[in-house]
């Protein structure tokens, strides 16, 4: 796994919501702070203010996009576009009610997430998305 995807997943055991999990992950190589990547994605964990809409990971997405191709809207549009499609081809759709009902028979496999789970006060295996948004980003964003 690559050494993002482990730091995103450590942000994500340690409580941080998906969004900002991955958003942290990867902000620094577009001159944002860990610190202001939590800010800026807080709001979008649990599907948008815990609302279960679009996949807090999906979103994460979007803003690492935006960082990466701002100057280019024709490039981040193309961009976004593709990688909500290779999403939501793998996990079925970007819904987060959706992915929740459903994300025990996602391929997806992360060895922890039933260990964190007990753990922690989450008890949905949201890794398994956080580790697919970091795979789509790091082959779209080239990162």
């Amino acid at each position: 796994m690559a050494n993002r995807v482990l730091k995103a997943l450590k942000y994500f055991e340690g409580g941080s919501n998906c969004a900002q999990s991955v958003v942290m992950a990867y902000c620094g190589l577009f001159g944002v702070s860990a610190k202001k990547g939590c800010a800026l994605s807080a709001g979008f964990g649990g599907g948008i203010a815990g609302t279960r809409g679009m996949c807090g990971t999906v979103s994460a997405m979007i803003i690492l996009a935006g960082l990466r191709f701002a100057e280019n809207k024709a490039e981040l549009n193309g961009t976004i576009i593709n990688m909500i499609k290779e999403f939501t081809d793998t996990a079925g759709t970007d819904n987060c009610k959706e992915l929740l009902a459903r994300i025990k028979d996602l391929s997806i496999t992360f060895p922890s997430a039933e260990a964190r789970n007990a753990v922690k006060k989450f008890s949905r295996p949201c890794a398994k998305l956080v580790i697919l948004a970091c795979e789509i980003i790091e082959k779209y964003l080239n990162v």
